[in-house]
């Protein structure tokens, strides 16, 4: 098993590796959706819903389109309304 280390792409292309992914801002269950769409009939997509992880197993092509991908969707929503705070005084 091999554990994400940031801007390290596996090079080995044509074995099946598994991968801990962990999220950061986004739910394993959106996360799902559209890892499963990125890889083949052979992966295994395993949730840790508790600790906000998963386990991929698939190609290592695969897993760096993955990677990929959740650089993108994997961020911070930013507020679209900004807060209006008004003092009282009593």
């Amino acid at each position: 098993m091999l554990i994400e280390r940031p801007g390290e792409e596996f090079e080995d292309m044509g074995k099946l590796v598994s991968q801990m992914i962990r999220l950061k801002s986004i739910e394993v269950s959106e996360a799902e959706g559209a890892v499963e769409k990125l890889t083949s009939e052979f992966s295994t997509f395993t949730p840790f819903e508790a600790i906000n992880s998963f386990l991929l197993t698939d190609s290592a092509e695969n897993i760096n389109r993955v990677l990929d991908l959740l650089e993108y969707i994997d961020v911070p929503i930013q507020a679209l309304e900004k807060p209006f705070i008004v003092q009282i005084k009593y």
